[in-house]
């Protein structure tokens, strides 16, 4: 029934937009260049732009009875992607963040949980949601009860139908650790943090020495998210970098992370070589980071197609 089914959080975000710095904090008012509302958080992210690079697509999620989830909500029937699994939670409020994103781009979050703590992601009937060909967790260390209940179950259900999984992760800002994620590494195709994430889980710097503690554990492929250095790849038979494109306007990078797992998920998708998947994925995130919002940019897979042709990059294979 769906070609990908991302499972996990949604934040409403509030980004800002300026030239931002701690004297914000010392003075009564600043003026910033930009104050928007946008649909956030990574499942909604990895959902909006999987359904752009015209995969059907499905999300198991959450929302507040607030404005912000119908914003959210919205965000997601624009791309038609099925919301069927989104479970509303009477009475609370949305998780919410404010972006504060300086002029290079980068940017650093103030954050409310909303209901995010109540998500288990078990309020569905995963039979029809294991009809698909790749289930991505987006992400790890955002709701504690999601990942001690909801994932083990859910990941293990989908390796049991022969569904290629996928987990991306946050800050741990729980401090919650590698034992809150060590049971359920076996269960994972690709496991796909950032690298300063995967520093704080696994303990070592070395791209190889982190992917083989994540190995170790039982992922079966480690892909390290490396930011403006591209990508780090390694399987049981290879490794390799691949770059990201940095001749790119960039405006914000909120949600890069999460377009590169879409579309590095797209890439397995259409069985492209790992490589080509890294490529994909990188230039999906390039182009992201020249809008401000974390999905909703991009909004067709030949945008890919001719971003990686305009820089002598072509991958066999692509179905436009």
């Amino acid at each position: 029934m769906f070609d990908i089914v991302c499972v996990g959080f949604t934040c409403l975000d509030i980004p800002v937009l300026g030239d931002l710095s701690a004297s914000i904090f010392d003075i009564d008012s600043t003026h910033v260049d930009k104050i928007s509302m946008a649909a956030g958080g990574d499942a909604v992210n990895e959902a909006v732009t999987s359904a752009s690079l015209g995969m059907n697509t499905a999300i198991v999620s959450y929302v507040g009875n607030d404005h912000g989830g119908k914003v959210l909500l919205d965000a997601l029937h624009s791309k038609n992607v099925d919301t069927t699994g989104v479970e509303v939670f009477e009475g609370m409020s949305s998780q919410t963040a404010i972006p504060l994103i300086d002029k290079a781009g980068e940017r650093h979050f103030l954050f409310n949980s909303g209901c995010s703590p109540l998500f288990t992601g078990l309020n569905v009937d995963y039979n029809k949601y294991y009809d698909t060909k790749i289930l991505t967790i987006g992400s790890f260390f955002v709701a504690e009860k999601f990942d001690k209940e909801g994932v083990p179950v859910i990941l293990r259900g989908a390796k049991e139908r022969g569904v290629i999984t996928v987990a991306d992760t946050c800050c741990d800002v729980m401090g919650l650790g590698i034992e809150n994620i060590r049971g359920v590494l076996p269960y994972l195709d690709y496991f796909m943090p950032s690298y300063e994430e995967a520093v704080a889980l696994a303990g070592v710097e070395d791209y190889s020495e982190i992917a083989k503690f994540f190995m170790d554990l039982g992922a079966k492929n480690i892909v390290l998210k490396l930011g403006s250095k591209g990508s780090f790849v390694k399987t049981a038979t290879e490794e390799f970098t691949t770059p990201a494109f940095l001749d790119v306007d960039v405006i914000d990078t909120t949600g890069c992370g999460d377009n590169f797992v879409a579309g590095f998920c797209c890439g397995l998708f259409h069985e492209l070589p790992l490589r080509d998947c890294a490529l994909f994925a990188s230039a999906t995130a390039g182009i992201n980071a020249g809008f401000i919002g974390g999905s909703g940019g991009l909004q067709a897979i030949d945008e890919v197609v001719e971003f990686l042709d305009n820089r002598g990059i072509v991958i066999e294979g692509l179905k436009k």
